[in-house]
């Protein structure tokens, strides 16, 4: 700007002193005398500063109009950047609602997703229409997953309770040697915390529980967070969820390749846990057709005095494992089913008091259960 002033004033100074001065001064000196009056002269000296002013208002306008074409690409191109980066944000939203609806598909009968919009902000702050596109961020790292935010935290409640699994009355199974061994750990965390833990976990990640109450359900608040039979079905859904979501979000799950342990009876201890009389009144639990699930705890416990390989242990057991046709967890919502099984249950547990291999407590136990399955039996 300072080098096309000086020039402007330069050419100016130029035009003047030599188209009019200099022309004045000269014929003076060389005519001798020069008319003020001339028409001629002052005509050309005139026509000579109109010229000059003319070129110098051309420069002027040519240098605005430079300015103006530069400021107007500067503008085209910010806006190209910020559609392309605009499309950028757009295309991330539109894949994670595609994911959100595979999710939902898949646990439908378990988990929605309460408001995906704060979901999606939670997981990544920095996509807020209120900060600039070069602050966006579509894949994360560690040092993004702050305490508040959703992946962590669902995190901490998730190997909060795998701890609880390995700890309780049990351990994990960790590879030694050329094969596996099963280690004890003491010191178990309080069975009845894994409520909250997987309630917390669905929350961190805006899960929102739609299981509609079946037999053994364990309940707060009308929400599902366990069921006696399947004690940890509702944490499977939603441990799976986090590894979607971790997934999208370029986090790798920190969560161990070895499987957990978990106690066969831990459904029926949980059983045992919200079924006392100081459990706050928002815990309930949906004891089933004959009150079914009353007299499965109870055969739990006979079983317990029982040997091992006897037939009535492996026809417990049997029941309750989700392979299988014939087991009573396939049809346990079924009143003709359970009444069925039960009756079953019946015909073995007299056998049970007429023998006499059998210890006194054992048949102490068939004989209450028979007397649980005759009141409940209307």
């Amino acid at each position: 700007m300072t080098c096309f002033v000086t020039s402007v004033v330069g050419a100016l100074f130029g035009i003047l002193f030599g188209g009019i001065l200099l022309g004045y001064i000269l014929d003076s000196l060389l005519a001798g005398s020069l008319e003020i009056g001339d028409a001629g002269t002052w005509l050309a000296a005139v026509s000579t500063f109109g010229a000059a002013i003319g070129t110098i208002g051309s420069l002027i306008m040519l240098n605005r109009q430079h300015k103006q074409n530069v400021i107007h690409q500067e503008r085209v191109w910010k806006k190209q950047e910020e559609s392309l980066d605009f499309a950028r944000y757009r295309d991330h939203k539109a894949q994670f609602e595609q994911l959100l609806d595979t999710l939902e598909d898949k646990h439908k009968d378990f988990y929605v997703f309460g408001d995906r919009i704060k979901l999606y902000l939670s997981l990544f702050p920095c996509n807020s229409l209120c900060n600039d596109f070069l602050d966006y961020k579509y894949r994360l790292n560690q040092s993004d997953l702050t305490e508040a935010h959703p992946l962590n935290s669902a995190w901490k409640h998730i190997d909060k309770i795998d701890t609880i699994l390995r700890d309780y009355h049990g351990g994990r199974v960790i590879k030694y040697g050329d094969g596996y061994r099963f280690k004890e750990q003491p010191n178990p965390t309080p069975i009845h915390q894994v409520e909250l833990t997987i309630l917390n976990t669905a929350g961190c990640l805006w899960l929102k529980c739609i299981r509609a109450p079946r037999t053994g359900d364990l309940i707060h608040d009308d929400e599902v967070f366990a069921n006696v039979i399947d004690p940890m079905v509702m944490r499977s859904h939603s441990a799976d969820i986090f590894e979607s979501l971790s997934e999208f979000c370029g986090i790798e799950s920190p969560r161990e390749s070895m499987g957990i342990y978990t106690p066969m009876n831990l459904g029926f201890e949980l059983f045992s846990y919200f079924s006392r009389e100081d459990v706050p009144k928002y815990n309930n639990i949906i004891h089933g057709h004959y009150n079914i699930v009353a007299i499965l705890f109870e055969l739990d416990c006979l079983v317990s005095l029982l040997p091992s390989g006897h037939p009535f242990v492996l026809f417990f057991r049997m029941s309750l494992s989700p392979r299988g046709d014939k087991a009573l967890l396939k049809g346990i919502d079924d009143k003709s089913r359970v009444k069925d099984y039960l009756n079953q249950v019946n015909r073995q547990l007299r056998d049970i008091i007429k023998g006499e291999e059998y210890s006194e407590d054992a048949q102490k136990q068939a004989q209450q259960i028979i007397i649980c399955i005759k009141e409940h039996a209307q």
